[in-house]
């Protein structure tokens, strides 16, 4: 009777012990907090990002980062709105001074490429769109039943206008129009998987892009100023840590690099990456199963070797023209109900000790 009763007191002393542990761990999930490396210069803007897609940071030069938002504060720690209104933010991070367009709402559309910035918005009821040069835009009516008829587009590599039926007859059914006047990209069928053809802006015959795949990539392109070369990236059909992720890169002569981001714990969620400094800027958005950050965060992959720089959950990623800063959008907070993703940078050339 002795032994039964002193084994009965070790298996629930074992049990005790297991359920103590379990709910440390369980509360040490729940109560995650980003952590960054001390390697690189972290900087936080005060802006809560409201990106439309995973392209909403853009910088117009080093210094000048353009996103839809709103401003936010803390107290006691938390998040505190200060206005939920969506507005245009433009963050100097010179001066870390940031700017909220004032006296318009409802922005959206916001597309920025080389010396030009397309924007829409509400003002009295009725829709504008501003564009031109950042600083010196012009304003017109948004014409929304030319959008809804198919006669005007926007390309979301130049940002500028276009009618997609007169391209069509030249460039593919599915052509979209680059930088530079003149040169286009026919994306080509996906359905028949075709190869997609790349127009040089002197009007030279089509290069077949034989270095790209026919399946698996996303046909809407990003253009890199610090390379004057746009970046494909691979549509992954699964995530798992042996998995890695592709990335080709397209000279303004037609010509494909491309580039492999290596396997790892960050590749167990949805990634993407942009070509840096002598690096790669990665995201992942790999959460853990029990609603930690894991692996997820902004990584740094340098010479093959990958660290993370902040951990969170990504929304937007954008790199400097120069290639040394990195914009994130990233939700730190680690509690769902206050879930905010903020928009941070790192500057990739300058290392602390």
């Amino acid at each position: 009777m002795k032994n039964f009763k002193f084994t009965l007191f070790a298996h629930l002393t074992t049990y005790m012990l297991l359920l103590i542990l379990l709910t440390q761990i369980a509360r040490g999930h729940a109560a995650e907090t980003h952590t960054s490396s001390t390697s690189y210069q972290i900087r936080e803007s005060g802006i809560v990002a409201q990106s439309e897609n995973d392209r909403g940071l853009y910088w117009v030069d080093d210094h000048t980062l353009l996103a839809l938002g709103f401003f936010a504060n803390r107290k006691n720690g938390k998040l505190n709105d200060e206005d939920k209104t969506l507005r245009l933010m433009a963050w100097n991070t010179l001066s870390n001074e940031v700017v909220a367009e004032s006296g318009i709402r409802n922005v959206s559309g916001l597309c920025v490429a080389p010396g030009f910035v397309r924007y829409q918005f509400e003002r009295d009821g009725d829709y504008f769109v501003r564009f031109g040069a950042y600083g010196r835009t012009r304003e017109k009516p948004l014409d929304i039943q030319a959008l809804k008829d198919g006669i005007v587009a926007v390309s979301p590599v130049s940002c500028r206008e276009y009618n997609p039926k007169l391209l069509r007859l030249r460039y593919g059914q599915w052509s979209l129009p680059l930088l530079a006047p003149g040169e286009y990209l026919d994306r080509a069928d996906l359905y028949n998987a075709s190869l997609m053809r790349y127009f040089p802006k002197d009007g030279s015959e089509p290069v077949k892009l034989v270095g790209l795949p026919k399946r698996d990539i996303d046909r809407v392109p990003r253009y890199s100023r610090l390379l004057d070369r746009y970046v494909f990236a691979e549509l992954r059909r699964r995530v798992a840590k042996d998995d890695v992720q592709r990335f080709w890169i397209l000279d303004r002569r037609g010509n494909v690099e491309m580039f492999t981001m290596p396997a790892g714990p960050w590749m167990t969620g949805t990634t993407d990456a942009f070509p840096a400094r002598s690096a790669w800027a990665l995201v992942s958005k790999a959460i853990g199963l029990r609603g930690g950050y894991s692996a997820a965060g902004l990584y740094v992959v340098r010479k093959g070797k990958v660290s993370r720089v902040i951990s969170g959950y990504p929304h937007a990623i954008a790199v400097t023209p120069s290639g040394c800063g990195v914009a994130v959008a990233i939700d730190v907070s680690g509690r769902e109900e206050e879930s905010r993703p903020m928009i941070m940078t790192v500057d990739l050339c300058i290392r602390r000790e």
